[in-house]
This record gives C-alpha cells, structure tokens and sequence, in this order.
C-alpha cells in the first residue's frame, strides 16, 4: 500500500513538475509586472516567473532552460527574431526618452546632430542661443540654453539617448542633473531657455516635446505609441512576449494577462509606451480569438 502511495505522489509530482512553466522577465519590467502577475496568475503551480537581463533570458529560452520569455528588444534583435520561424514574437510596450522645450519657445523639431552638440561636451560652445540654432527663431527672450538631465544614471531612457545620440560620449559639463521627474517638468515648465532630457514623457501643458530629425534625414518624428509602433520614431527599446513555436498554447494563456486595459495603465503610469490599442486588439483576435 505505501508502494502504491510513493508511486502515485511521484506520478503527481512528476506531472506538475511537467506542466510547470518557466517565464523570464526583463529585470526593467520588475517594478510595473511582478505584483500584477502574481495577482493575475492565481495558479502559481504552473507559471514559474524570474526576472533577469534579457540577453541572459533569450539565452535561456535558446537552450529550453526557459518556455517564454518578456524581454527587451533592440531592434537589431526584434528584427532576427521575427524572421526566426521558430519562434512567436508578439509586442506590448516600449520605451524611449523624450526631450522638452518650455512652451514659450517657438521650435517645434530639432535634429539629432544639434542635440548631440548640445548634450555632449563635444560641441558644448557651438550655441549660445535659440537663435544659433535656428536664425528664424525670435531668440530676444532665449539666451543661453539650459540643460537639464533626468538622471544621469537612471533609466532605460536616459541610457538609450546615451547610446544613440551621444554613441556613449560624456554628457556637457555644465548640464545640470535633476533626480526627480517633477522637480525637472517644474523648472522647464517656469524656464523659457531650458532645454531637457526626460525619461518619460511629462504632463505639463507648459512643455512641449520636441520631434526629433534623424541622420540623413529631413522629417521628425515625435515619440507616440504610433510612431513608435511603426517605427517611424527612431529611438526605442521594444519589450516583446518571446516563446518557440510548440509553447503557443501555454502563450495564448499568458498573453490574456498581459493584454489586459489594466495591465496597460499600470505600465504607461510607469512611464512605458502601451501598444496602440487598434494593435492591441489585433492581437487579441488573431492569436488569442477574442
């Protein structure tokens, strides 16, 4: 009788330890996604949920270490990815920085060399004023540019500006760094010369976000979940639900989660960029046929 009774609790055992899957999380997504989670996924028998590097999950998920992954993308990434056919790639938010003007300052766009001059101490005494950089502007009220960093240290966004608009130079030495994200929209908000760095993008009706021409190019584009989405904008870091083909079942599971008006919210008050709704809803239909 005892025979019997090992036998079957390690049958039992050995079938949830089967049915058990194993979830990497970007570690960037720790704050907004590991309570909602653990709230949402009431059989904590099945999903077994780690957070860790992105580059380290993939790896995890190449060696079946790992069932599916939520990980950060680059582009170069997200593009090899979605031509593997081994594997489903599905996307639900980004993230990138922002740069604010006061509202009293007339530009609308800026180039991407002219931020790097500014930002960087490479070109830190090429302008002086609005109107070195642009001779249209009225500059009679603007006269040196302030700037103001976010963070210097801190934040997905912050490093994304220092990788492709610096290319991982040092910032201008008579930037000023501002820690808090409501302390930096107050002083831009109440100062026509600032120029700033923001990490997520503030809700002032006294700052406007500036569209960003690229290299090479002659259009600007402003961060929005659209320009994002269709790549327009360039400066993006995509965080994408990862699994091989042959997990899709457990994936449509997740994916009912994940792509929830809540969950959502909860993101974008974090200072991640949703997935367009209409985009959301796509998905919904086609692969989870909601």
């Amino acid at each position: 009788m005892l025979k019997f009774i090992l036998i079957s609790f390690l049958l039992v055992l050995g079938k949830i330890i089967a049915e058990e899957k194993r979830v990497i999380c970007s570690d960037l997504l720790q704050d907004p996604l590991s309570r909602y989670l653990e709230k949402k996924l009431t059989d904590s028998s099945k999903w077994n949920i780690h957070f860790m590097g992105s580059y380290l999950g993939f790896k995890m998920l190449e060696s079946k270490e790992a069932d599916i992954g939520i990980l950060a993308l680059k582009s170069d990434q997200r593009k090899d990815l979605e031509m593997n056919p081994n594997y489903l790639l599905l996307p639900f938010a980004f993230q990138t920085f922002f740069i604010g003007v006061n509202t009293a300052n007339d530009i609308r766009e800026i180039k991407v060399d002219v931020l790097k001059d500014i930002f960087s101490d490479v070109g830190m005494d090429k302008y002086s004023s609005w109107g070195d950089i642009n001779i249209n502007f009225q500059d009679n009220f603007l006269s040196d540019i302030y700037v103001l960093l976010a963070s210097e240290r801190t934040g997905i966004g912050n490093q994304l500006f220092k990788a492709e608009v610096l290319e991982w130079g040092r910032y201008n030495i008579k930037a000023t760094v501002v820690e808090s994200h409501q302390e930096l929209s107050i002083i831009v908000s109440g100062n026509p010369n600032a120029l700033a760095l923001f990490t997520k993008k503030p809700r002032n009706e006294k700052i406007r976000i500036l569209s960003i021409i690229p290299s090479k190019s002659n259009y600007g584009f402003s961060p929005s979940r659209q320009n994002i989405f269709y790549s327009d904008y360039p400066y993006y870091l995509s965080f994408m639900v990862v699994c091989r083909k042959g997990e899709m079942k457990n994936c449509k599971e997740l994916c009912k989660v994940l792509y929830n008006n809540d969950f959502f919210d909860k993101i974008e008050s974090k200072g991640f960029i949703a997935l367009p709704i209409v985009e959301r809803e796509k998905i919904l239909s086609s692969y989870l046929g909601l």
